[in-house]
């Protein structure tokens, strides 16, 4: 299961992202011939939440579960929701059995770590300030 999420606009519809991951495919050297084109085996979800560089209170919360519980820090504005909205994907997926228990999924990260500090202000509402320290350079040289 390939599942691509991405905040879908007239300029950035499915077609768009389909053909985009077609051509990088082909310039990786898969040959489509064979794999099918990106169509058959990825599905583009939408996963636009309030706006560009703006999170809900949900977003920001989950983004703060997920950096305690495994340690992988998502920025809010790109990584972030399209986990948020994966995860709940997910759970509809596995409620209405698309999902069985044991199949693997795979959610690539791809960056964007710098934005969260853009949030911080709203994340101060969400994580205790005993839990926010600031990261120590002074001993570097």
């Amino acid at each position: 299961m390939c599942v691509y999420y991405s905040r879908l606009t007239p300029s950035y519809s499915p077609d768009y992202f389909y053909q985009h991951m077609d051509e990088v495919a082909v310039e990786m050297g898969a040959n489509l011939s064979a794999l099918g084109s990106s169509r058959e085996w990825c599905t583009v979800h939408p996963s636009q939440g309030i706006g560009y560089a703006r999170s809900t209170e949900q977003e920001l919360s989950f983004i703060q579960s997920v950096g305690r519980s495994t340690g992988i820090l998502l920025d809010p504005v790109y990584s972030g929701k399209a986990m948020y909205y994966f995860s709940k994907m997910l759970d509809e997926n596995r409620v209405n059995g698309q999902i069985l228990p044991g199949q693997r999924v795979l959610f690539v990260h791809t960056g964007g770590v710098l934005g969260i500090y853009d949030k911080i202000p709203q994340l101060s509402n969400i994580v205790p300030n005993e839990d926010v320290q600031p990261f120590d350079l002074s001993y570097v040289t």
